[in-house]
């Protein structure tokens, strides 16, 4: 395993090589935005990088007029997401939401604590024990949300997934539960050396029980964060340039081998655009609401 870095002081990111895959990692937002600054500093003192599509690339493709346009939503926030988050949350609601994630109780004759009340009235089911269903739900959720995108894909369609997950995660955490978001990519290297499959990069985007800026967690699901923030990154480490001139084949996600245990990683904008479900924001939230209810209680005993 080797691991080279980019950028200065603290503002690095990580190139870790292992044998089959490459890992590619920043410890926060700011550390990659701190190396996307150093490339538009190469960029003005001529230094091109071997490619130049953060740059170059127009804003039907990335969303924005410039990587400068980009690297200030990021910093200021992007508050037209943020616009379109509020109102996928009336989406959320209409498709009746995600179940309760509240502790709930079970009433019988026996249990593990007397609901005092109920017991002074009569009641002989005034014993309470914790609902398994909802009570074993972890406390703070892991989620990693997609952010391998082909060029196919529209700039309208990735916001569109965008403000539909954001209103989900809104609604976990309106449960009580915390969550904690990491921004995750997998690509195919077109050049790469025999037997590299593929190459991977993770950001964490919040720390659980932190506060929750919204118009900048926003950008996370902006197209600008892959075909700008992200293409800008790779293209100031000339190792990198293993990925070719498209940046690399997309996936939708890591192979399952490559995944950590105990994150949701919900399917891409890629992959609902192919089964049709990103016509609206409201279609994609219910796409999306019935596959992460499926991994939030998946193997948990139902009531008959």
């Amino acid at each position: 395993m080797a691991e080279s870095q980019t950028g200065g002081g603290a503002l690095i990111m990580r190139l870790i090589k292992h044998k089959k895959h490459w890992t590619y990692n920043a410890d926060n937002m700011a550390d990659i935005v701190g190396t996307v600054r150093q490339r538009i500093a190469d960029y003005a003192d001529g230094k091109n990088g071997w490619n130049g599509s953060s740059m170059t690339g127009g804003a039907r493709f990335t969303g924005t007029e410039s990587l400068d346009h980009a690297v200030d939503l990021f910093d200021n926030g992007w508050t037209e997401g943020a616009r379109q988050i509020l109102k996928g949350q009336a989406d959320v609601a209409a498709n009746g939401g995600l179940p309760d994630l509240t502790p709930s109780f079970d009433w019988d004759i026996g249990g593990e604590f007397p609901d005092v009340g109920a017991f002074c009235a009569g009641v002989p089911e005034h014993m309470a024990n914790p609902a398994p269903f909802n009570n074993s739900v972890a406390s703070v959720i892991r989620i990693a949300i997609p952010g391998s995108v082909p060029s196919n894909v529209s700039a309208d369609k990735i916001m569109r997934y965008g403000v539909a997950l954001m209103s989900i995660i809104d609604g976990i955490q309106e449960s009580g539960r915390s969550v904690a978001l990491s921004w995750d990519l997998t690509c195919i290297p077109r050049n790469g050396p025999r037997g590299l499959e593929q190459i991977h990069t993770n950001i964490p985007l919040t720390t659980p029980g932190a506060p929750i800026d919204v118009s900048r967690l926003a950008f996370a699901f902006h197209p600008s964060m892959l075909r700008r923030i992200w293409f800008a990154a790779v293209e100031i480490n000339p190792e990198l340039s293993v990925l070719g001139g498209s940046y690399g084949g997309a996936r939708d996600a890591r192979d399952k081998k490559h995944r950590e245990p105990g994150t949701i990683y919900p399917p891409g904008p890629w992959a609902l655009g192919r089964e049709n479900k990103l016509g609206s924001i409201s279609q994609a939230v219910k796409a999306l609401t019935d596959v992460i209810n499926r991994e939030l209680f998946a193997d948990q005993p139902r009531a008959d």
